[in-house]
């Protein structure tokens, strides 16, 4: 019993409510107590999804961040640029360096 308190206790509040809901969860499903293993595969099972949807999440954000990012890079003009697109050439000390 210890192992499978140890076993949901790494689990949020709402993943073991789920899990141990008399009418939806384990108990339902099982005739005697679950061994630590199906807490721990019934637990996963709802937390793959989410752990899967909060991975997607964070790259959806950083590629709208790297894109945001890249279109105000091309947005600013650059001082080397004419408006022509024609490099300006440098000046004599950026010649020298």
């Amino acid at each position: 019993m210890a192992a499978i308190t140890a076993t949901l206790a790494r689990y949020p509040e709402d993943v073991v409510r789920d899990v141990t809901h008399p009418a939806t969860g384990l108990p339902i499903q099982k005739d005697f107590l679950p061994t630590v293993r199906e807490v721990y595969l019934a637990c996963e099972a709802i937390m793959v999804p989410r752990r899967e949807a909060e991975a997607r999440d964070q790259r959806r954000a950083k590629q709208a961040a790297e894109i945001a990012e890249w279109e105000a890079s091309k947005a600013k003009p650059r001082a080397d640029i004419k408006a022509t697109g024609e490099r300006i050439p440098p000046s004599g000390d950026e010649a020298a360096a």
